[in-house]
């Protein structure tokens, strides 16, 4: 765990953040590179097509082929068939954002990918009363309430997540843990922004990586 200097409430500057040592001094400074952003996106990434080491585009890594009607499912490596947020839940910032998204005129779901949120009761009812609920409802949002995606489909069943094949997330801490809760011959993970994510639930389709990954192709270490 971490704080954000001006974002974490306990951390509102430097020197609050930093408690007892908040001169700086004998402290631990790591500074992190393009290449740490791109290594640890390529590991949450984990379902993507591979391409020599470089996950950015390229060939699958079960061997399947691309083509098809630009769906999810079947053998195309970029499908996605299940869209899940949350975990542990989103905030209603998030879900303002996401229905503004879903909201904008930029297309209907694709018929065959399910988009799944979890949220907090408290949560959907100011979503409810904002009205943003009713647009993700008629967008095909699907809401679950009190639970994680880490406890769904292993603590407690879920068809959904047990027969999906590629599941997309803007979640770092579910697209790390996906994999081995699942732990099924042929799953896969991908890992997006909420932007991608919405993207994803129009098309089937995972969306193109970030263009700062396809920059750093050339260095050894990511």
């Amino acid at each position: 765990l971490f704080h954000i200097v001006g974002v974490t409430p306990e951390a509102a500057d430097l020197q609050t953040a930093l408690g007892a040592a908040g001169s700086g001094e004998g402290v631990e400074t790591l500074r992190l590179s393009p290449e740490h952003f791109a290594s640890a996106w390529r590991t949450l990434d984990s379902g993507a097509p591979s391409s020599g080491g470089h996950d950015d585009g390229g060939n699958c890594g079960d061997g399947g082929g691309g083509g098809g009607d630009g769906g999810s499912g079947g053998g195309d490596c970029s499908g996605v068939d299940l869209v899940a947020l949350g975990n542990p839940h989103l905030s209603f910032s998030e879900v303002e954002s996401l229905a503004a998204m879903v909201g904008g005129g930029g297309g209907a779901k694709h018929r065959d990918v399910r988009v799944i949120a979890t949220l907090s009761r408290f949560v959907l009812e100011q979503a409810e009363a904002a009205g943003h609920a009713l647009t993700l409802s008629e967008f095909g949002v699907e809401f679950i309430n009190d639970t994680c995606w880490c406890m769904l489909g292993d603590v407690v069943p879920f068809p959904p997540i047990q027969s999906a094949r590629t599941l997309i997330t803007n979640s770092g801490k579910y697209a790390h843990y996906a994999p081995g809760l699942v732990n099924r011959s042929g799953f896969k993970v991908r890992y997006s922004g909420l932007a991608g994510c919405v993207a994803a639930a129009r098309t089937g389709r995972a969306p193109p990586r970030p263009l700062f990954l396809a920059a750093l192709r050339g260095c050894a270490s990511v």
